[in-house]
């Protein structure tokens, strides 16, 4: 085989969410506070948690401005029920500008924890992308564990964070905050990693992309990191040898299981494979996401995707 390279409570009320793995075949906040770590100077912030009250917000809700239990903010809306609602009810009166929202946050976060021997763009990116669309990154020359991102949209950065925060990954605990900066600025001479790949790296245009239109954001299923991987939009000729050949070739572990899913599509083939742990499911993502994998019928290479299972053992499927 030849390889070719919502939240119930009190709350104000948050923009829905985009949930749900459909054929593609496919293709959070931490409150206002200061967080964990300083915006590029390592360090830890000011509180404990996450915000500058205790747990994840001023007051006493997680994930909120306010005193809420729950949800992400001051209303009775909570995440999604009311949409951006500003107050009690069924959210009437929405924000023009999802940032009013989220207090001034851009959708640019930082990522520290990280280690450029082991990490890259491409990487970050296989990774970013199952969040939203992270559309470029960009590695600190002076803090070699900082790392940033720009998503699509604010909330795409919330919900990254809460799903990817303190993940273990090659080692190292990553923690992720919405960063001060409101965008990534083109760099037209970046610094070399160790690997020999390019510090900074713009994928706007992408056909990895998962969230360019609704209809593709719909076909996502947001999941936290699992030891669990489904792998999607792979050639019919995919057998259990070859999908560990693939994962062994770009320098992961071998998967402990392989299931192949019955043939829906005369085109394409898909199932799960589940790893010794989530360390090391997430790291052969990171490694083997989006890798072209010769067709049998054709000159285009399929693209081999790869997803966090969503359930138990993947079963929770809709394919």
């Amino acid at each position: 085989m030849l390889f070719i390279g919502g939240y119930g409570g009190r709350g104000r009320g948050g923009p829905p969410a985009d949930y749900g793995y459909h054929d593609d075949r496919y293709g959070s906040g931490y409150g206002r506070g200061r967080g964990n770590y300083d915006e590029y100077d390592g360090g830890y912030g000011r509180s404990e948690g996450y915000g500058r009250g205790d747990g994840y917000s001023r007051g006493d809700g997680y994930y909120g401005r306010g005193s809420g239990r729950g949800g992400f903010g001051r209303g009775d809306s909570g995440y999604g029920r009311g949409g951006y609602a500003r107050g009690r009810g069924s959210g009437a009166g929405l924000y023009e500008d999802e940032r009013d929202y989220y207090n001034g946050d851009g959708p640019v976060m930082m990522i520290y924890g990280i280690d450029q021997d082991n990490f890259n763009c491409d990487k970050l990116f296989n990774l970013l992308c199952l969040y939203g669309n992270c559309n470029k990154i960009k590695f600190m020359k002076s803090k070699t564990d900082t790392a940033m991102a720009q998503m699509g949209s604010v909330r795409q950065v919330y919900t990254t964070i809460d799903n990817l925060h303190g993940t273990m990954i090659f080692g190292n605990k990553l923690a992720l905050r919405p960063s001060k900066q409101q965008i990534l600025h083109e760099i037209r001479d970046p610094f070399i990693l160790p690997d020999g790949t390019p510090s900074y790296r713009d994928y706007t245009n992408s056909r990895n992309q998962r969230y360019t239109t609704p209809e593709l954001a719909a076909r996502n299923r947001i999941v936290k990191p699992t030891h669990v991987l489904h792998w999607y939009n792979a050639p019919v000729t995919m057998t259990e040898e070859k999908l560990k050949e693939l994962f062994i070739d770009k320098g992961a572990v071998t998967p402990d299981k392989v299931v192949i899913f019955p043939q829906r599509s005369e085109r394409s083939s898909a199932g799960i494979c589940e790893f010794p742990n989530i360390e090391r499911a997430t790291e052969a993502l990171m490694l083997a996401n989006h890798t072209p994998v010769e067709s049998p019928v054709g000159k285009a290479p399929y693209i081999v995707k790869l997803a966090f299972a969503g359930g138990r053992d993947g079963k929770d499927f809709r394919m």
